[in-house]
């Protein structure tokens, strides 16, 4: 599998992300997916984003990269945007 970590590794540099994020100080330790196409997530990554049995994850491939987002509840949010200013705010027809 040293092709895996070597194609892992220039994927992360062609895309500007930084090699070193691990929990550990590695890029991450390999799991193999299952023949149900399931795949660990290690239980000091689980712990550290306060994941939960049945959250629900967001996958987005890139460049050849997939990419696992958490779902963040709505009530999470609530005073997120306390104290924003509305004067910055673009007009409709700046838009895109």
């Amino acid at each position: 599998m040293a092709g895996f970590r070597s194609e892992s590794v220039a994927a992360f540099r062609r895309n500007g992300w930084p090699t070193c994020v691990g929990i550990s100080g590695r890029l991450g330790s390999e799991y193999a997916i299952s023949s149900k196409f399931q795949v660990v997530i290690p239980k000091e990554v689980r712990d550290k984003l306060h994941l939960t049995p049945r959250q629900r994850l967001l996958v987005v491939e890139k460049g050849g990269v997939i990419t696992l987002v958490p779902e963040v509840p709505l009530k999470s949010l609530k005073g997120a945007l306390k104290g924003m200013t509305t004067t910055e705010v673009r007009e409709k027809k700046d838009r895109t």
